[in-house]
């Protein structure tokens, strides 16, 4: 059976058997305190997961499962696994990336999670966090980052920003926010992990284009200095 956690991932998970109804009956005579310790194993993926469905694996499907099972079995799937969100604000570069994250049923229980962005482009005028903080407190980037301060469980964030600035590193939508996870009696374990790829790429297209026009340019200037020069011929040398 195919259980999609995202319209771009499909994962393999095991067939139901007729057994499987009397493997929900032993599990619940355990007490809740030693299920919880046995649900990590069932439901644990090995990658990040991009945060998609309710029902992303058979053992939380009320339909193939117990239903007290089926929600133990999703609230821990939700609690062991690390989840990928994205903030991207360029359509363009990942146009399937962008969910309704914000209102899945399960966003607050999670543990562990990675933000995809792209690093705000800050103007001169706006170079200090007081006048950025005036014009983008109410902004949709902004309310992004905030929602992570509704996750009361969060252990470990790992940001992972695409630069677009040449010169210095902003963090002036997101900073704020990881400030405030960082004083919480206990904070998650963050992390800000960025990459230069889109920039390397806007640097290679500048270069290719640089070649184009001194290419073009040189071309140009052949054609115009050619000189022509007429071969003697047999009779002129006689």
């Amino acid at each position: 059976m195919l259980v999609r956690f995202h319209p771009l991932q499909t994962f393999s998970t095991p067939t139901m058997s007729s057994s499987t109804p009397d493997i929900y009956r032993h599990l619940l005579r355990l007490p809740r305190e030693l299920r919880d310790l046995i649900y990590p194993d069932i439901v644990k993926q090995g990658d990040p997961i991009r945060l998609g469905y309710a029902e992303p694996h058979a053992i939380t499907n009320p339909f193939h499962s117990n239903s007290m099972v089926a929600a133990e079995a999703l609230e821990a799937f939700y609690k062991c696994n690390s989840f990928i969100i994205s903030f991207d604000d360029d359509p363009k570069a990942r146009p399937v990336a962008r969910q309704h994250w914000k209102y899945h049923p399960f966003f607050p229980v999670i543990r562990h999670l990675i933000i995809e962005a792209t690093e705000s482009v800050i103007n001169p005028e706006q170079a200090n966090l007081e006048h950025f903080e005036s014009l983008y407190w109410d902004s949709l980037a902004r309310k992004n980052w905030t929602s992570l301060l509704s996750l009361d469980h969060l252990q470990t964030l790992e940001v992972r920003l695409e630069k677009r600035n040449d010169r210095n590193v902003s963090t002036f939508d997101f900073g704020p926010v990881l400030r405030e996870l960082e004083h919480r009696a206990s904070p998650p374990d963050i992390r800000v992990l960025t990459s230069l790829d889109r920039m390397l790429a806007r640097l290679r297209d500048q270069m290719l284009q640089a070649a184009a026009r001194v290419h073009l340019s040189l071309t140009e200037s052949s054609n115009s200095t050619t000189t022509h020069i007429r071969l003697p011929l047999t009779r002129d040398l006689e």
